[in-house]
Parts: structure tokens; C-alpha cells; sequence
């Protein structure tokens, strides 16, 4: 109780945000014990389900099948009983995909030990790139153990000048990730009498 009482949130978010390197960082520096502030407190924490009472399989949706109206219902299904699902038939190459991940995880590992990271990080809302950890940070009742890189570009626009040169591969995966949706909006909404699915929405990675 006495440690609860002296227990600083504020001061402890605080300064986890002015490392800007986030949850990756702490891993780096060899924290081996998980921060308060990611902590959920025991009598909000979810009870533990028994995993042979629960469906493993996730849901698979094909919106390349063709069948629009079979997507839709799928899709609707997916996210009332799971909450998610696993795209195929978006005809994004597996080459690209790959090239995702790995510049992900090169900025994601890399980004601390160049500077990356603390040059980018940033919570205004107005840059078109920057990398921080928790965008509710400070809202949250509990943080999250989540790093963002967000980088704003819509269909009609070339990539921020903001994103360093050493990172414009990244375009890779904000084009694949844009085309992605737009591919997912035009498809399940292209019935909508006046429907603009022109304009492609952001990629945070």
C-alpha cells in the first residue's frame, strides 16, 4: 500500500516519453521488469479463458473471390465474433510484404541506435511523420506496449520531405498499405451511390 501511495504515474510517463525511443528502448536497455504504468491493476484485468472452449481458427476472407455481397457477410461475421481477420486475394506481391517487415523491424530495431527515432518523435498532431509509443499515452488509464511510425500520405501526394533519406524505402510499405485499403474500401463500398474511394487513408507501422 505504502509503495501505491508513492507511486508517481504522471512522473513515470513523463519519463518514459522523454527517452523517445519507446518500448523498444527499454528492451535495449535491459529492463527486466515490466514499468507500473503498463500494468493492469488486478480487479480490472480479464479472466483467463479456457482455450478449448474457443474456436482457433481465425477468420480468412478472399476479397478477390468475386462474390461481393460473400465478403460482406464475411467481414461482418469476422468483426462481430473475432474483432479481426486475415485479408488474401489483395494482390499485393509476397515481395512486398516482405519488404513490409523488414523495413519495419529495421526502423523499429535500428531507429534507437542512429537517432532516428528521437529526431522523428513527436505527438503533434499536425506532422505528416513522426514515431512515438502510446498516441493516448496520456489519456490511457493503462499504456500499451506499442511503438508507432505514422506517416500521412494520401493518393495524390509524394512522400513527406519530413522522412529521412536513409528511411524512403519505407514508401514501400506506406504504398502497399494505402493500396491495401483502398482496395478494401472500393471493394466493399463501391455500391454506395456517390461513394469517394479515390483518396487513400494513413499507414501507421
Amino acid at each position: 500500500m505504502e509503495d501505491q501511495e508513492k507511486y508517481d504515474r504522471t512522473a513515470e510517463l513523463r519519463a518514459f516519453d522523454e527517452t523517445k525511443v519507446g518500448v523498444q528502448g527499454l528492451v535495449v536497455s535491459g529492463c527486466n521488469k515490466v514499468p507500473q504504468m503498463f500494468i493492469v491493476p488486478t480487479q480490472d484485468r480479464i479472466q483467463p479463458v479456457d482455450p478449448s472452449n474457443v474456436g482457433t481458427e481465425i477468420p480468412i476472407i478472399n476479397i478477390g473471390s468475386g462474390n461481393r455481397q460473400e465478403v460482406v457477410e464475411s467481414v461482418r461475421v469476422a468483426c462481430e465474433k473475432w474483432g479481426f481477420f486475415q485479408v488474401v486475394g489483395h494482390a499485393v506481391p509476397q515481395s512486398v510484404m516482405d519488404g513490409i517487415l523488414r523495413v519495419v523491424r529495421d526502423f523499429h530495431e535500428e531507429g534507437g541506435h542512429n537517432g532516428m527515432k528521437r529526431r522523428l518523435y513527436s505527438r503533434d498532431p499536425r506532422k505528416a511523420v513522426k514515431y512515438n509509443s502510446n498516441f493516448n499515452l496520456y489519456e490511457s488509464p493503462v499504456a500499451t506496449w506499442r511503438d508507432t511510425l505514422f506517416c500521412r500520405i494520401m493518393s495524390d501526394q509524394s512522400v513527406p520531405d519530413a522522412l529521412p533519406d536513409c528511411y524512403k524505402s519505407v514508401t514501400i510499405i506506406i504504398a502497399a498499405q494505402c493500396d491495401l485499403i483502398h482496395i478494401y474500401s472500393s471493394f466493399l463500398y463501391n455500391s454506395k451511390k456517390g461513394a469517394n474511394t479515390s483518396r487513400r487513408p494513413v499507414a501507421n507501422l
